[in-house]
């Protein structure tokens, strides 16, 4: 910030405003020697002595550096006067100044690197200011000082290293601290450029783990252009698990000259690196591996599902075309976890593979990828299974489907019903269960038609698999079904589950509260068991009244529903504490969760309904 206003006044300087900007020099020594003067006044002449100022300012500067309120502006001012006098004054600061004032000034001298400071700033060692001072200035004294205050002027000592590689080596010795000599042999590699590479490979081999470790940290970060290739040469030589190491910081480091040194090593993590690398040319032998066994093929198999690019999925087609029935079901299977589109086609030719194994698989894969053009594959593999694994594989296919084409945006889905109830009207009554289950996911007004009439179907197992869809209809237009058959099934089984699926529809209507609130009341009639209890109390929760409210006090009592209660108390008293607030503190006077937060959300809700009640 300091450089861009200093260069935008001696911009102004140069295009003739100086006179709009900047008040001369003596007049701005004046205003510092002033008594009257403000502090900001003050400040902003040292701001502009940083640009006008000369010599002359330096007295009257270098007083002010023991000056609480402005010595940071006057080392403003002085640092970028070029007059030996600025040193000087620095220099005799450091004796009158302590605590932050002597760092700015200590900073400052380092900023000036004056040299004639060196033996000053020793004395203060291991003062950190100190340190990095020394270290700017960094002068052979200054180094050998630095050198012997390790390990506290360690990171100092680093930073004053520079580019001079010497300095770093000197600091790589054994000597001292594990930390600093990592950090010194990091500087000795990167300073030398070109010539660390064999540096930084030489210690890949070092008995100290730290070194090793750097050297791998410096393969990932280190972009010296030369480098990859002759980390990528030592692969070979080394041991088994610093290969493993090494091979992964060359995938991280994005290089792909690495890729030749690890194909030869066909290893679990060369395999890993080259699928960091994602270069087309490793897919052969990527794909080659992944048809073996053992851990690498693991590896191999996760890598080609993993491959960025069309040279990845072209491996895998022809995994899929080969003679071998094991091949083609990893095919399969790889294609499933890439979500290959493209590999539609192939997949539904597979269906009719002569081994049963791939038949199945090839139906998984559409399980993950199959679109409306598979639509009418998928139906006729579904009634046609020669199996009942590949029957129950061809409906989670369809089933997958309807969810996937029933997302928002959708135009496909009327389609969709329309070809499933078109396949359920022709199909044999084996088949229908099997359709109605993927009708229920599809959803919509013309699969809700299909399924009601099957409810009333001859066979006792058609007729309960639509019975128990309408029962889990995900939309409220089944609800009229649904309570019907509560009121009219004779089996218990059926009143209970029609009345769960009562108990969440209601709450979906798009209907007036009062007309949800009726509905529910009168479900509650049946309302038996603890089950649906607890779905009674999450519906009253969706309905924001005093007499959803007045529905669960009763609970807020009873033994294993407390909790329950107090989540739809607390989620209705929120929306209406307001307009009801009288009920609203009689409710949650009540209520005591166990839960610390709601229990605090509550105690919250209800002082405001008591304020609010007095209004």
């Amino acid at each position: 910030m300091k450089k861009i206003i200093i260069t935008l006044l001696v911009l102004a300087a140069c295009s003739g405003f100086v006179p709009a900007l900047l008040a001369g020099e003596a007049e701005l020594l004046a205003t510092l020697k002033s008594a009257t003067a403000s502090r900001f006044d003050k400040s902003e002449a040292c701001r502009q002595l940083a640009v006008v100022g000369t010599k002359a300012s330096v007295p009257t500067l270098a007083a002010l550096l023991t000056d609480p309120d402005l010595s940071h502006m006057a080392r403003y001012a002085l640092e970028p006067l070029n007059d030996p006098s600025v040193d000087d004054a620095l220099r005799d600061a450091l004796a009158k100044t302590t605590d932050r004032l002597r760092v700015g000034v200590i900073h400052s001298i380092g900023v000036r690197g004056d040299k004639k400071a060196v033996d000053a700033l020793i004395k203060l060692l291991p003062e950190p200011a100190a340190a990095y001072a020394l270290a700017r200035i960094n002068t052979p004294a200054a180094h050998k000082a630095l050198v012997a205050g390790l390990p506290k002027t360690a990171p100092a000592l680093i930073e004053a290293a520079g580019t001079k590689p010497e300095h770093f080596d000197s600091m790589a010795a054994a000597s001292y601290p594990a930390a600093i000599r990592v950090a010194a042999m990091r500087g000795a590699i990167i300073s030398r450029g070109a010539n660390g590479v064999p540096l930084l490979v030489k210690q890949l081999s070092s008995d100290d783990p730290a070194m090793f470790g750097i050297a791998l940290r410096i393969t990932r970060e280190w972009k010296e252009s030369g480098a990859t290739k002759a980390l990528a040469d030592a692969l070979a030589k080394l041991p088994a698990d610093r290969q493993a190491e090494l091979a992964r910081a060359l995938g991280d480091r994005g290089d792909r000259a690495a890729v030749p040194a690890l194909l030869a090593l066909r290893s679990v993590a060369s395999v890993q690196a080259l699928t960091e690398l994602a270069d087309p040319a490793a897919v052969p032998t990527i794909a080659e591996l992944a048809t073996g066994a053992g851990e690498v093929a693991t590896a191999a198999q996760a890598a080609l599902a993993a491959f960025p690019g069309k040279a990845a999925e072209e491996a895998i087609v022809k995994l899929m075309e080969n003679s071998d029935a094991k091949l083609r079901t990893l095919g399969l299977t790889l294609a499933a976890q890439r979500r290959m589109s493209s590999a539609a086609p192939a997949l539904v030719k597979l269906t009719g593979d002569v081994d049963e194994k791939v038949r199945v698989s090839a139906l998984r894969a559409l399980n993950e990828i199959a679109g409306m053009p598979e639509l009418p594959a998928l139906i006729n593999l579904l009634v046609s299974a020669k199996s009942p694994a590949e029957a129950d594989a061809a409906e989670a296919a369809l089933t997958s489907l309807c969810v996937r084409q029933s997302r928002p945006g959708s135009t496909t889905l009327s389609a969709l019903s329309e070809a499933l109830c078109g396949a359920l009207a022709k199909s044999a009554v084996a088949t229908k269960p099997a359709l109605l289950r993927v009708l229920r996911t599809a959803g919509g007004a013309q699969a809700l038609a299909a399924v009601r009439a099957a409810s009333n179907d001859a066979n006792a197992e058609v007729k309960e698999t639509a019975q128990r869809a309408l029962c889990n209809w995900a939309t409220p237009d089944a609800l009229p079904d649904v309570i019907a058959l509560a009121k009219s099934a004779a089996d218990k089984k059926w009143k209970i589950l029609a009345l769960q699926g009562e108990l969440r529809l209601i709450p979906l209507q798009n209907a007036p509260e009062a007309q949800k609130l009726a509905m529910l009341k009168e479900a509650s009639a049946s309302v038996e068991r603890t089950e649906e209890k607890r779905l009674l109390l999450s519906a009253l929760g969706d309905i924001p009244s005093a007499n959803s409210l007045a529905m669960v006090v009763p609970f807020l009592t009873t033994p294993g529903l407390k909790e329950e209660a107090c989540v739809a108390a607390v989620t209705i008293s929120e929306k209406i504490v307001e307009k009801n607030p009288s009920e609203v503190a009689a409710a949650l006077s009540q209520v005591a969760p166990k839960n610390a937060r709601l229990a605090k959300y509550a105690k919250d809700l209800l002082a405001q309904a008591k304020k609010a009640s007095k209004k």
